[in-house]
């Protein structure tokens, strides 16, 4: 090891403090042109939706306002009052640096310099001198994972420092023999704990097998140790006390879902698909990500070599160290094996990699350090061709796929925005829109179901719903509920994601202002152009208590037009003037839609054919029916896979007029 006692030379300093700036300089450039709308993660937008709530000093909603069709994700409702899932600690992080700076960013920046600081100190306590702790500091920065979540508002990497500062500590002290740094542990891990429970309790396990290696007294370290987490431990339980009446009871478990640690069914909130988790499942996903892992460290797979040396060496000089390293690398992936998120986070590992294991940073960096520091102290020009080749393997494979999928998930909001400029809605950059009118933009659900802020976390309201145009979630026949008071008087507009028919695979965002129609009985005629020369053309309507499918033609042609005329009212469809090819009843429709379409292939089963419709938010009401229109178009196609459903423009097929009967 190099110099274990002496100050860092002036030029090591320069070098980290130009790490450091550097750092927090990509952190505030990236933040705004890597992901300035935000990642596909949704968590981030409801991190910066509490950070607004902390701003106008809320920690809840009222239900009343913020529920329904404008309810956000990651929210769940308990006395009237809206609760949202995530601790407000890293929001509080986000509100300071809004509040003091003007702008939410610079916290980001503020914790990205501060983790490569933390790092060099990490180094300096673990490993002894300077020049290792320059390189862990180096390799921190340099990580695909410091990179791109450098460019995020989530709260991995604030967990990340939080972490790295507690294990500094714990060394400190124990090398020291300071029952101070104790207490600076304890605290910065009660912080930690009040950011994120779980992790708190998995890197203090490593810290308890750390103390027991290296022959401290134990109880004493953790007397210490609590003594200082007393705050903000104390302070996290007040919280949850506020939101629940329970101190032991976090806000995730109140978003109406189950999400639980163990194994079995669970979902992420009312409405969303239910998961049967098993053990398979959970070490199939831990699997996954942890094969996902070497591709967002420093080096890519190339630094697996140095890791492997570095523990090899931290083992031989330096036990506690390397019982350390060795207990974060496998306390972590296993803890987050008893929790379901885990086989989630697989679904994002390209975009933002498998961040439940971003902790694994802390002892990669560490013996990377190692390794090299040793290579540097035998042959110079080695270890500098060792660094060069780690710098290449991440610039040349493995930055540029993660920036391309950052490029994706930025083009996908563009695209919704020049939707919404289209029609003179012009939406600003922290949520909220501007527009000479007041307007409410319905989004599209997801398969979690209707919520604002998921899967647009870009589209945000403003905390108390003030603004001229807001954004609302399509909540089937509820959003109905938009053309009355709840809408505060504002013209209804839906943004739609459609496929192109063009190439039947890119969603093309359109904007579509709707009309309410309500009657006693809806008339509604449906135009039917025989495009691709099916012999069997059918016309169906569900709605209600009742469907119906007509066969229009048995030996149709390319190209032959057809003309249908329904009638909705309250209970169910009829078809004007008779089926001319005879039909068949179709079960009722629950889904709160009244659904217009045709069929086109060889036989009137609807379940064996191609078919389109276009589907209304549609209710009963005491005199008749409600429904607005245009509706949204969707083809349907079966197969031996399976049925899939596209979202399309299927207006060269199937044009459907809506109108009152007098």
């Amino acid at each position: 090891m190099s110099d274990p006692q002496g100050s860092a030379p002036r030029w090591v300093q320069f070098a980290l403090a130009l790490c450091v700036l550097a750092s927090a300089s990509w952190s505030l450039f990236a933040t705004q042109s890597i992901y300035p709308h935000l990642t596909s993660n949704n968590d981030e937008a409801v991190y910066l939706f509490q950070a607004h709530m902390l701003l106008h000093g809320e920690l809840t909603l009222p239900a009343d306002v913020h529920g329904g069709v404008f309810r956000p994700w990651m929210s769940g409702e308990r006395g009237g009052k809206l609760v949202m899932v995530f601790p407000s600690t890293w929001p509080a992080v986000l509100a300071g640096a809004e509040a003091i700076f003007g702008r939410h960013e610079v916290g980001v920046a503020l914790v990205a310099g501060a983790l490569v600081a933390a790092t060099y100190w990490l180094g300096r306590v673990a490993l002894g001198g300077w020049r290792p702790a320059l390189i862990a500091a180096g390799a921190m920065a340099g990580s695909p994972f410091f990179i791109i979540h450098a460019a995020t508002r989530l709260s991995y990497l604030f967990a990340v420092l939080l972490e790295v500062l507690v294990l500094a500590a714990i060394i400190k002290a124990q090398r020291t023999g300071t029952v101070g740094w104790l207490v600076v542990a304890g605290l910065v891990g009660g912080v930690l704990f009040s950011a994120r429970p779980f992790d708190a309790v998995l890197i203090g396990v490593c810290v308890v097998a750390f103390l027991v290696t290296s022959g401290a007294s134990l109880w004493q370290a953790l007397g210490w140790g609590l003594l200082g987490a007393a705050l903000p431990v104390l302070g996290t339980l007040a919280y949850n006390f506020h939101l629940s009446d329970d101190p032991f009871r976090f806000p995730l478990f109140q978003s109406g879902g189950n999400n639980g640690f163990g194994f079995g069914r669970r979902w992420i909130v009312d409405g969303a698909p239910v998961i049967d988790v098993t053990p398979v499942m959970s070490l199939g996903a831990m699997r996954v990500n942890l094969g996902e892992f070497p591709h967002w460290i420093f080096g890519s797979l190339v630094a697996l070599v140095p890791i492997a040396w570095g523990s090899w060496l931290l083992w031989r000089r330096d036990r506690p160290i390397a019982v350390l390293a060795v207990a974060i690398t496998v306390v972590i992936p296993a803890g987050f094996l008893l929790y379901w998120g885990n086989t989630l986070v697989v679904n994002g590992r390209y975009d933002l990699g498998p961040h439940y294991y971003l902790s694994l940073l802390i002892p990669t960096t560490i013996t990377t350090a190692c390794a090299l520091d040793e290579l540097f102290a035998q042959k110079r020009v080695i270890a500098v061709a060792v660094v060069t080749i780690l710098a290449v393997a991440t610039l040349v494979f493995e930055l540029p796929h993660k920036f391309g999928r950052a490029q994706e998930v930025t083009a996908r909001a563009e695209a919704d925005f020049l939707a919404l400029r289209a029609v003179g809605i012009e939406p600003l950059p922290d949520g909220g829109a501007r527009a000479d009118r007041r307007a409410v933009i319905v989004l599209p659900a997801s398969v979690d179901g209707g919520w604002v802020l998921h899967p647009r976390g870009y589209f945000a309201n403003s905390v108390d719903l003030d603004t001229a145009v807001v954004y609302a979630a399509d909540q089937g026949s509820k959003t109905l509920d938009l053309f009355g008071e709840v809408g505060g008087g504002r013209e209804v507009w839906r943004l739609d994601a459609v496929v192109d028919p063009g190439d039947g695979i890119t969603p093309r965002p359109t904007v579509t202002k709707l009309q309410r129609f309500e009657a006693a009985r809806l008339n509604v005629r449906a135009r039917i152009v025989n495009r691709d020369g099916s012999p069997v053309v059918t016309a169906f309507a569900k709605f209600g208590r009742n469907g119906l499918v007509c066969v229009l033609d048995h030996e149709s042609e390319h190209g032959r037009p057809y003309d249908v005329e329904w009638v909705l009212d309250r209970d169910g469809v009829t078809l004007a003037g008779g089926c001319p090819g005879g039909g068949y009843l179709l079960g009722p429709e629950d889904s709160g839609l009244a659904i217009v379409g045709a069929g086109f292939g060889t036989s009137d089963d609807l379940g064996r054919v191609t078919h389109v419709d276009e589907r209304f938010w549609a209710r009963p009401t005491w005199s008749g029916i409600e429904l607005a229109a245009p509706g949204v178009g969707h083809q349907v196609e079966p197969g031996a896979s399976g049925t899939r459903v596209v979202v399309s423009d299927v207006r060269d097929r199937l044009t459907v007029t809506p109108s009152a009967l007098r």
